[in-house]
């Protein structure tokens, strides 16, 4: 277990639960090397993978839920994500 959360979990006995999440603050495609950071985080001890706002902030939320859903899959971490409904009809997906 490491970082300064864990450290305090340790510390305190129990009395307290830590589960960090790992989540792609800018999308994941929009800014690049994010895939890899989450991947990176979850290998070493992040116990849950998040998204935001798939089709906001990578305008593509088909291939932003593909990868955050990849990596929970591949590291056995429980996924989940932000969205965000619009009724602007530009953004892809939205028919409604």
């Amino acid at each position: 277990m490491g970082g300064a959360g864990w450290a305090a979990q340790e510390r305190l006995g129990g009395r307290v639960t830590v589960e960090q999440v790992a989540f792609p603050q800018y999308g994941v495609l929009a800014d690049p090397g994010t895939a890899e950071l989450l991947d990176e985080a979850l290998r070493n001890g992040v116990e849950v993978i998040g998204g935001i706002d798939p089709a906001g902030a990578d305008h593509d939320p088909v291939r932003h839920l593909d990868i955050v859903f990849a990596l929970a899959e591949k590291h056995g971490a429980p996924g989940s994500t932000f969205t965000c409904m619009t009724a602007d009809r530009s953004v892809p997906g939205n028919s409604s």
